[in-house]
């Protein structure tokens, strides 16, 4: 069965009444997946079918803002969290990150001095025979 533009038409209608999706596809005599092809060739039947979903829950929202204004919490909350979710999202530009500082160059060793023999460098005295008889 091929998805008609009157297909189409009464498609939207059972969307706008508040009927799901894949039930409407089924009331209609085929199959969701022909939905899902249908709107993959043609994107801008996603936008038909997102606006049709959206005026079948206004007159739901609509009684749930009523409740919520004569005090209803739980409508409250609800409302609110619809709200929340319909909030367009602003998304923060990216942040550039500075270039990681450049390495420190390593600092070359001083240079080991020997003592005046040149036989023991003066940071290994614990070895010179002489600076053990120099403390005793």
């Amino acid at each position: 069965m091929r998805f008609t533009p009157a297909l189409r038409v009464k498609f939207l209608e059972h969307i706008r009444a508040g009927t799901k999706r894949s039930t409407a596809a089924r009331v209609l005599g085929f199959d969701y997946l022909i939905i899902l092809a249908y709107i993959g060739a043609h994107p801008e039947f996603e936008r038909e079918v997102l606006d049709a979903e959206a005026e079948a829950s206004e007159d739901v929202e609509k009684a749930l803002f009523q409740a919520a204004l004569e005090g209803n919490v739980s409508a409250a909350k609800e409302w609110l969290a619809l709200r929340s979710r319909d909030a367009p999202v602003f998304l923060e530009p990216p942040v550039e990150e500075p270039p990681p500082p450049p390495e420190p160059e390593e600092e070359e060793p001083p240079p080991i001095v020997a003592d005046e023999d040149g036989l023991f460098p003066p940071n290994v005295t614990h070895m010179d025979p002489r600076a053990r008889r120099k403390k005793s």
